[in-house]
């Protein structure tokens, strides 16, 4: 075991926050951390035994909270200030990506860099004072807050860049919108229409697709007019389809008469093939995009494997060519920071998956979910800059990205995440995101991952209340597709 001790000030970031931290090695994904808080010490223990870096959730004043990190720290005996070493951490950081984007051609404004310099001169100043001086970590607390701002202000100004250059070179941009839609959006054509006026307004795209739970309860019992239905309701209005995606590897989602036989060598993969064909068949007229598989990266079905999960995914794609699809084939990835490692260190990491994608030269582009939050299943809220490099670096494997987005509203159950999602959160998360990925030339689409809040207020990560009203983050797409899109 390997402790890594942080003096703490009380009061300054909420401990239902600080319970949430957890160490990762550097440049890889994090690893199982156990935090404990006692006289002001926060202690971080993993197996790992090597030099790490510690990420705390974030107060933040204009999201709410974000994930922050120190710099590489080595475990001693003694204690680090975790404020001072937070602070050294983001400014580093920010300073380096700074500089990445600066050589790819990005123009630094003058007061930005005046604001940087500043903050970096405050914080050379704090660290040489002695440790016990009263008004040290106020010091500290301050200059994360600035450089929170300077990302935000930084990404803006590189995201304004990038959208004045697309809309220069290109006629118009090839991105679209899309929502996940539900059995009642589509139980008659009169529902539907409801939304449609709306929905045309913001959107373009529809993915309508039932769990594999859903459409085959009972094996080689088919509930194919669950899809038929969605799908006469949602080509009435003129929307592309996506479906998928047609294998989530999640508990939840796969059959119940499934799951006893996952163990089994070739189970899976002779029923995942009987259904995906059966499916394809079926429906591969009507479907503009395809979402093969999505969520095997995160390695949350205990009895799969992941290498066994990548040949079946490769084996799939190359049948499904094989049979004459032509439409987009996508993949989808979730918790790209690897926040599924806190239960257990991954047997691969990111890069080697996406190394093996990048091999299957029949899929077309990844779908990246970025479904924010701070429970288990969710991506930890990370600043502009970090989302603006990760998706950078998926950009860079050669194959599209399409994005499949979401964040919680106002009524979401953060009891344990020390703030208070609100609907004007999730607006300014949907600004932020939406205005940042339009700036990416590899994106070429945009999901949301779920149109309305349920009735029963569990998931209220919609873009409609439950009610039919729409919240003010559905305008921020209407706003986006009518000045950028038409």
């Amino acid at each position: 075991m390997t402790d890594f001790r942080f003096r703490i000030t009380p009061g300054l970031i909420p401990e239902t926050l600080l319970k949430k931290a957890f160490l990762a090695v550097w440049g890889r994904s994090p690893r199982p951390t156990d935090i404990t808080i006692e006289n002001d010490i926060l202690t971080a223990r993993t197996f790992y035994r090597a030099s790490c870096t510690l990420h705390v959730p974030f107060p933040h004043r204009q999201l709410g909270v974000t994930v922050i990190a120190t710099d590489s720290l080595s475990c001693n005996q003694e204690s680090f200030g975790l404020l001072r070493e937070l602070a050294r951490g983001s400014l580093g950081r920010l300073q380096k990506r700074l500089f990445e984007w600066e050589i790819t051609g990005f123009t630094v404004p003058d007061e930005i860099r005046r604001k940087l310099l500043a903050t970096s001169r405050m914080y050379s100043k704090a660290v040489v004072l002695d440790q016990n001086t009263p008004e040290l970590e106020q010091i500290f607390l301050e200059t994360i807050e600035t450089i929170n701002e300077l990302e935000i202000e930084i990404s803006n100004q590189h995201t304004e860049q990038a959208i004045a250059w697309r809309t220069r070179v290109e006629e118009k941009m090839l991105v679209f919108f899309g929502a996940g839609i539900k059995d009642i959006h589509c139980s008659t054509p009169y529902e539907l229409g409801l939304y449609s006026p709306s929905f045309s307004d913001a959107f373009h795209t529809a993915m309508p697709m039932p769990s594999w739970n859903e459409l085959e309860p009972e094996q080689g019992n088919y509930q194919w007019e669950l899809l038929e239905k969605r799908i006469a309701n949602i080509s009435r209005f003129d929307f592309e389809i996506a479906l998928g995606p047609m294998l989530t590897f999640d508990l939840a989602a796969f059959p119940s008469w499934l799951i006893s036989g996952l163990k089994e060598d070739g189970f899976l993969e002779t029923h995942a093939t009987r259904f995906v064909n059966a499916l394809v068949e079926r429906f591969g007229r009507q479907a503009d995009y395809w979402i093969l598989a999505n969520r095997f990266n995160s390695y949350s079905i205990k009895e799969i494997p992941i290498v066994r999960v990548a040949v079946l995914v490769r084996m799939l794609s190359q049948q499904l060519r094989s049979r004459g699809l032509q439409k987009p084939l996508l993949i989808g990835l979730d918790r790209l920071w690897g926040e599924y490692s806190l239960q257990n260190a991954p047997e691969y990491e990111q890069v080697q998956i996406a190394e093996a994608l990048v091999s299957c030269q029949e899929i077309d582009g990844f779908l990246l979910e970025l479904n924010f939050g701070l429970d288990s299943n969710s991506t930890f809220p990370r600043d502009p800059m970090s989302i603006n490099s990760m998706l950078d670096q998926w950009s860079f494997l050669g194959k599209r990205v399409y994005v499949t987005i979401s964040v919680p509203g106002g009524g979401s159950d953060a009891s344990q995440a020390g703030f208070q999602w609100t609907d004007e959160l999730q607006r300014h998360w949907t600004e932020m995101l939406l205005t940042l990925l339009m700036g990416k030339r590899s994106v070429r689409g945009i999901f949301w991952s779920v149109l309305q809040d349920d009735a029963e207020g569990i998931n209220r990560s919609g873009l409609i209340y439950s009610s039919r009203a729409l919240k003010p983050a559905f305008h921020q797409f209407a706003e986006v597709n009518n000045t950028l899109l038409k």
